[in-house]
């Protein structure tokens, strides 16, 4: 079982579960510098929540990542500080992540509505999971740990369970009007348009981008399959992180988090169909002569 005290410097690893987080932290790292690359040389333009918060996610990986090593295999005693470094990092991480998958939300939905409410549930999960959290975390760490050693260790599960919560809602969501759509355009030639009886109703519908790469025909289709596909790989990655957890190996679930497939498959894929989604929706703007 794990040792949840951060703090006691006593997370009891064998060999070889000491290499397998070795070797999760040195991948994360380079995966770090792969993805910063692949994100400078897609963005034409540096800026929008897009842009931002694939930067903040990918970069906090860094502190996150050296501070759990530096913790785990004891190359630095200076432990507020080793925690600082992976709460800091995990914080951005995963809520970036989140922001991530919101900000291309509008790609796939055009009801206000919910990309409201995915909002409002990152930001009421933020304090729900991540602020309690913080001060356990911290709190385990410090010279009365006893008290906020079980507290905190329920509250890691706890918060663990909240994300995947929140990732299977908002990547479900983008399944949902994916799936939805591709039906609707299967049977018909004619795009559906959302009618509104009221101003309400009209202010709150917009255009969505997918309807004008559908009409790119078979390519258009194909990108939003890959869409489908990148969140449903997603969700069973983050059910296989939690499944981790709940069977006593938090060493390894901690590391486990920046490994390739959690980090870098998730980001990328999004990055590249997002991008095939954007493309697609500029060629359908431009009128056939």
């Amino acid at each position: 079982m794990a040792v949840y005290n951060l703090g006691a410097g006593d997370l009891h690893m064998s060999l070889q579960i000491a290499q397998l987080v070795a070797a999760f932290g040195g991948i994360a790292l380079y995966n770090v510098v792969e993805l910063l690359l692949l994100i400078a040389v897609t963005f034409c333009r540096r800026k929008g929540l897009y842009f931002w918060s694939l930067i903040v996610s990918t970069v906090a990986i860094v502190p996150y990542t050296l501070g759990l090593l530096f913790k785990f295999f004891g190359v630095i005693n200076v432990t507020m500080l080793l925690i600082t470094l992976i709460d800091i990092g995990w914080q951005c991480m995963v809520t970036g992540q989140s922001v991530v998958l919101y900000s291309r939300l509008h790609l796939v939905t055009s009801t206000r509505w919910k990309i409201r409410f995915v909002l409002g549930m990152i930001i009421l999960n933020f304090f729900v999971s991540n602020v309690p959290t913080t001060i356990f975390v911290f709190a385990s760490a410090s010279s009365h740990a006893g008290p906020f050693l079980k507290p905190y260790a329920f509250w890691e599960r706890f918060q663990l369970c909240c994300y995947f919560a929140q990732e299977t809602i908002i990547s479900g969501l983008y399944v949902y009007e994916i799936a939805s759509l591709l039906k609707i355009e299967s049977h018909s030639d004619v795009l559906p348009t959302e009618e509104s009886n009221s101003t309400d109703q009209a202010a709150s519908v917009v255009t969505a981008p997918s309807q004008k790469i559908v009409k790119k025909g078979p390519r258009g289709r194909r990108v939003l399959r890959q869409l489908i596909y990148v969140n449903v790989i997603i969700v069973i990655l983050d059910a296989t992180l939690l499944a981790i957890e709940f069977i006593g190996h938090y060493e390894i679930q901690v590391l486990y988090k920046v490994s390739p497939a959690m980090c870098e498959f998730a980001p990328a894929m999004i990055l590249t169909c997002a991008g095939h989604c954007l493309q697609c929706e500029a060629e359908a703007r431009v009128p056939h002569p």
